[in-house]
């Protein structure tokens, strides 16, 4: 159960790494450059959200749901609509337009899936303090994270992007990629559920945070 969830990053690798620029560049008529900026803004994102949602997670002081589980949970249904909307732009946009749209619901897409996995690996490092079991623990999260791009390529590349008469490159054939993400949405939707509801039982064997660890603060924050 706790690994399943990390298939959700998984699947945002495939989508990222093959169809989305694809789709903006080729199909959508956006400049390669500006495709290429939009993704280092992105990444940029990535860099200040990851340790700020590691602090929040490991100073929240947790409760019924522990300091893990919430952050987890409350990442499945962004995630499942940033994905659709991100591959749903409107018809007509300008090339500024087109960027603004890969640009935002690309930083929306990985923010959601740290909300996940950032706390997930937390939890993963929590589960036990015998160091076999953290690496047997950590293969899982790997395996789920790794086994699920390829699958997804495969998936796409063989059901949802087939070659026909007008296309003999299937990933020409523009209706097909919000098709594709609306399956995307629902595999990433249902795998961090299931494995935020399955790994519930373990909350209450996870350490609890010291009285002398102050509550999250974003000044501090940014002082470090």
């Amino acid at each position: 159960m706790y690994g399943l969830g990390f298939s959700s990053q998984g699947i945002k690798d495939a989508l990222f790494q093959l169809f989305l620029f694809f789709y903006f560049s080729q199909i959508l008529g956006l400049k390669p450059s500006y495709a290429g900026i939009a993704s280092v803004i992105a990444l940029f994102f990535d860099a200040v959200s990851d340790p700020l949602i590691g602090s929040l997670s490991d100073r929240r002081k947790g409760g019924k749901w522990g300091r893990r589980h919430p952050l987890m949970l409350f990442s499945a249904l962004p995630i499942g609509i940033f994905i659709y909307i991100l591959f749903s732009p409107p018809a007509g946009l300008s090339q500024l337009g087109l960027f603004c749209w890969l640009t935002f619901f690309s930083i929306m897409v990985r923010f959601s899936l740290t909300l996940f996995v950032v706390p997930g690996m937390s939890l993963g490092a929590e589960h036990s303090s015998d160091y076999n079991e953290r690496t047997s623990i950590t293969s899982y999260r790997v395996m789920f994270s790794s086994f699920i791009s390829p699958f997804i390529l495969i998936v796409g590349l063989l059901v949802f992007f087939t070659p026909t008469s007008e296309n003999s490159n299937g990933l020409f054939n523009k209706n097909a990629y919000s098709k594709f993400a609306l399956l995307c949405d629902i595999l990433s939707f249902l795998v961090i559920l299931i494995s935020t509801y399955g790994t519930k039982k373990v909350i209450s064997k996870l350490p609890k945070i010291k009285d002398s660890i102050h509550a999250f603060n974003l000044k501090e924050y940014k002082k470090t």
